[in-house]
């Protein structure tokens, strides 16, 4: 088994907050101004807008800081928020499970994502599979938040660039979609004429890497693999090591199921 199938890689979630505490200091201030003021917490941009949305911002804020910057934060906090309310599940996806979500036409995996917590990070093989923004050239993705929120409404977002113990990452939201049409997805053609998750990445046929280059094929993949983990955490294995192994990338200390292909 791949390295990096073998345990959880320290996640978004884990770089984005400053450290432990950040949750207890911001996030019951955020719920309760949410429901003071009759301020619903599933828009992005409404949950922005909060003033203990703003304090929380402000204590992640650098100096010179851009506007696009800022965003990001605001985005990865919407997130966070939700996915500390769920309780942070995490779900690392081994090779054969990601190249089932990828590749199988037609679909046949039946399992409803209905029963998946409203908030779960899907970490994905590293270096697997790829996208990248406008022109510039492509990143890895670490993995995609799936976020339900209470108006019928899923929230995905992916991350890129995580490297090592190096600072930052990329994120690449898609609008929120109605959920009701989640079911769809996964079946749907979302790049014309052009097979989904192809890449034209150098090298990539030696190593079967897959890339998602519009927001159709980032809906797809997150529904297929929805519903893979519905079907198949039940019987795999914690994904969180004691210790980071050797010459491994930095451990999750987060707790985490490893997603392998079940019997059904």
């Amino acid at each position: 088994m791949p390295l990096h199938d073998q345990y959880l890689r320290r996640t978004p979630y884990e770089r984005f907050l400053p450290d432990e505490t950040f949750p207890e200091r911001h996030f019951p201030a955020i719920r309760a101004e949410s429901e003071r003021r009759g301020i619903g917490l599933a828009d992005p941009g409404a949950f922005a807008m909060l003033e203990s949305a703003s304090e929380a911002l402000g204590e992640l804020r650098t100096e010179g800081e851009s506007t696009d910057t800022l965003a990001r934060h605001a985005l990865m906090l919407f997130h966070a928020f939700h996915h500390h309310a769920a309780g942070a599940p995490n779900y690392l996806l081994e090779t054969p499970v990601l190249r089932l979500v990828a590749d199988a036409e037609p679909w046949s995996v039946g399992a409803d994502a209905g029963e998946l917590e409203a908030s779960v990070y899907l970490q994905l093989p590293q270096h697997l599979v790829w996208a990248r923004e406008g022109d510039g050239p492509p990143s890895s993705i670490d993995g995609l938040f799936r976020t339900v929120t209470d108006d019928g409404r899923v929230h995905v977002m992916a991350v890129a660039g995580v490297v090592g113990e190096r600072p930052g990452f990329t994120v690449i939201p898609v609008a929120g979609a109605p959920l009701s049409d989640e079911a769809e997805w996964v079946s749907a053609g979302m790049r014309g004429e052009a097979r989904d998750f192809s890449t034209e990445i150098p090298g990539a046929e030696l190593e079967r890497l897959y890339e998602i280059r519009t927001a159709g094929e980032m809906l797809k993949l997150v529904a297929r693999a929805a519903r893979v983990v519905v079907r198949d955490r039940v019987a795999t294995s914690e994904a969180a090591p004691a210790e980071t192994p050797a010459g491994g990338p930095p451990a999750s200390t987060l707790p985490g199921l490893r997603i392998g292909l079940g019997d059904g």
